[in-house]
């Protein structure tokens, strides 16, 4: 897996959510029960109810959501890290507000 190229992505995908949303579109995710291989329970599925939802509203395309950091081309290994990942920063930014 290639943490530097998944973080790079991810950053792409917090930006994007960043710029097209409010930014209390964290409080729409519970990092909690944040799991980045689900469909329901990953940042797009939690806030838009369904990552395919999610991905349609923001505008990416279809295969692409890896680009954004809400997918992933590495597997199980991957998806792992980008909970991490998204977990990390949904609980940095709810104790700082």
């Amino acid at each position: 897996m290639n943490e530097e190229l998944t973080r790079k992505q991810f950053e792409r995908g917090v930006a994007l959510m960043d710029s097209k949303l409010e930014d209390n579109w964290i409080y729409g995710v519970d990092p909690d029960t944040l799991d980045m291989s689900s469909a329901f329970k990953c940042v797009l599925g939690q806030f838009f109810g369904g990552y395919f939802e999610g991905r349609e509203w923001l505008g990416i395309e279809y295969g692409m959501g890896h680009e954004y950091g809400f997918d992933t081309v590495y597997g199980q290994e991957g998806y792992n890290y980008l909970t991490s990942l998204w977990w990390n920063l949904l609980t940095e930014r709810r104790n700082k507000a």
